[in-house]
C-alpha cells in the first residue's frame, strides 16, 4: 500500500534512432550557414518506431531495420527467482505482518465484480493472514524479437506455505483526486494503523476501483497446488469480466513460483492478448491495483490490496509519439513551416499535414511499432538544412 517506485522510464517499445535537423538561412553565396553535426545522412531504411520518437525540423524518411520474423519469445527470464534483473523495474511495497493495513472492506458491494460501484466509505483496516498478505509487487515491460510488448509481474507474500489467488487489475482511467495516496505528496498516508487524517480522508472519499471501464483487464493467478496457469479477464461493455484461461504451454504467457512459494513471477504478451490488432485508439494504463482475492469469481472478496500510485514511475501503452520540433537560425524567423506525413494517427484522423514555427512542436500519436512512413518538410524559401536530431 505504500509505494516505492523504481526509476521512471518510457516503455521500450523498440530501439530509438536519433538525428537532428535545424534550418539555416542561406548566405549570398549559396552556402549553408549551419553545419551537419550528427554524422553522415543516410538513405531511408525500413524500421519500426520506438515508444517516443522526437524529430526537429526538416524531416527525412523514417523506416526501420528489418524485423526478425522468428517466433516470439518472452524477453524475461521466468524461473521463480524474483524479481527478474530488469533495468528500471517498478516496485511497490505493502504493510505486512502483524499490522492492520488499509484495503477494501468485505461486503456485498465490494465483491470483485462490483467493487467499482461501491459507495464510500468502502476502505478499512484489516490484517490479512500470511498466505494472502503481500509484501512487495514488481512490474516491468519489454519487447521481444518480434517487437511485441510484454508485461512482467511479480509478487512476494509473508507465508511460505499454503496457496492464494493474486490479481492485478489494469485500468485506463487515472485515479480520482480523492484517491491521492502518493507518499511524497501526502506524507501522513502510511496505509496502516494508527489512522491519520490523510487516511481518514481516503476512507471517506476514495474508491480506487471507481475508474473501471470497458477495455480494462485483470491478470489472475491461483497457484493452488503449485499451478502456474494464468487467467486473463477483460472488462466488457455489459459490465462483467470475461474469463480466458491461458494454458501452461501458451507461448504468450508464462509463470513460475519460487521454491518456497513465497514469491511468484510471470509475463504475458500484451500485443497478442490485450492490445487490439488494428487499433483505432490508444490503449494506455494509468492505474494498477494489485491484491489477493478469495477466488477467481465475481463474488470473490479482497483479502489484501496494494494501493500504489504508478504515475511518474510506470506506464503501459500500445502507442508511440512522433514529435516534430522546428528550430531556425537565426531564431524566430520564417513564420510557419509546412510538413506532410503518411502516419496512421490515433485516434484516426484523415489529416496528413501540419504547420510549425520556430520553437514550436507537433505531437502525433501512432500505434507502436509503426513502419514505412514519412514526415517531409516542404521547401522553404531562403532556408537550407543544417542539422538533424531524432531521439
Amino acid at each position: 500500500m505504500r509505494s516505492a517506485n523504481g526509476k521512471e522510464r518510457f516503455i521500450p517499445i523498440t530501439r530509438i534512432f536519433t538525428k537532428r535537423i535545424t534550418g539555416g538561412l542561406e548566405n549570398k553565396t549559396g552556402h549553408r550557414s549551419g553545419r551537419i553535426t550528427s554524422g553522415v545522412r543516410r538513405p531511408a531504411e525500413n524500421f519500426r518506431l520506438a515508444s517516443l520518437l522526437s524529430m526537429t525540423g526538416v524531416v527525412l524518411i523514417l523506416g526501420m531495420i528489418p524485423v526478425n520474423s522468428a517466433f516470439a519469445v518472452s524477453p524475461f527470464s521466468i524461473d521463480g527467482n524474483v524479481p527478474d534483473a530488469i533495468t528500471g523495474i517498478f516496485m511497490a511495497d505493502d504493510p505486512s505482518g502483524s499490522v492492520q493495513e488499509l484495503g477494501a472492506t468485505n461486503g456485498n458491494s465490494t465483491k470483485l465484480g462490483t467493487v467499482h460501484t461501491a459507495p464510500t466509505p468502502m476502505l478499512g483496516f484489516t490484517n490479512p493472514n500470511g498466505q494472502t498478505d503481500l509484501v512487495n509487487i514488481w512490474l516491468a515491460t519489454e519487447t521481444d524479437n518480434s517487437d511485441d510488448i510484454w508485461l512482467y509481474f511479480a509478487w512476494q507474500r509473508v507465508a511460505t506455505s499454503g496457496s492464494s489467488v493474486v490479481a492485478y487489475e489494469f485500468q485506463q482511467a487515472d485515479l480520482s483526486e480523492s484517491c491521492d495516496y502518493t507518499p511524497d505528496e501526502v506524507p501522513s498516508i502510511e496505509m496502516e494503523l494508527p489512522e491519520s487524517t490523510g487516511e481518514t480522508a481516503l476512507i471517506n472519499n476514495c474508491n480506487p476501483w471507481s475508474g473501471r471501464q470497458t477495455g480494462d483487464f485483470m491478470i489472475v493467478w491461483d497457484f493452488k497446488g503449485g499451478a502456474t496457469d494464468i487467467i486473463l479477464r477483460s472488462f466488457t461493455a455489459n459490465g462483467v469480466f470475461d474469463v480466458t484461461l491461458l494454458a501452461e504451454n501458451d507461448p504468450n504467457a508464462e509463470a513460475e513460483l519460487s521454491s518456497d512459494t513465497s514469491m511468484g513471477e510471470g509475463a504475458i504478451n500484451l500485443s497478442e492478448l490485450v492490445f487490439p490488432e488494428d487499433p483505432t485508439m490508444c490503449t494506455s494504463i494509468a492505474n494498477i491495483i494489485t491484491g489477493t482475492i478469495t477466488g477467481n469469481s465475481d463474488r470473490a472478496d479482497y483479502k489484501d490490496t496494494v494501493l500504489a500510485d504508478i504515475s511518474g514511475g510506470f506506464s503501459i501503452s500500445n502507442c508511440a509519439q512522433v514529435i516534430i520540433t522546428k528550430i531556425t537560425e537565426p531564431s524566430g524567423v520564417g513564420g510557419d513551416f509546412h510538413f506532410d506525413h503518411t502516419l496512421s494517427l490515433l485516434p484516426f484522423s484523415p489529416e496528413k499535414s501540419f504547420d510549425v514555427s520556430h520553437g514550436s512542436s507537433e505531437t502525433m500519436s501512432v500505434a507502436a511499432p509503426a513502419s514505412d512512413f514519412t514526415v517531409t518538410e516542404r521547401p522553404a524559401t531562403g532556408f537550407a538544412l543544417t542539422d538533424i536530431d531524432c531521439s
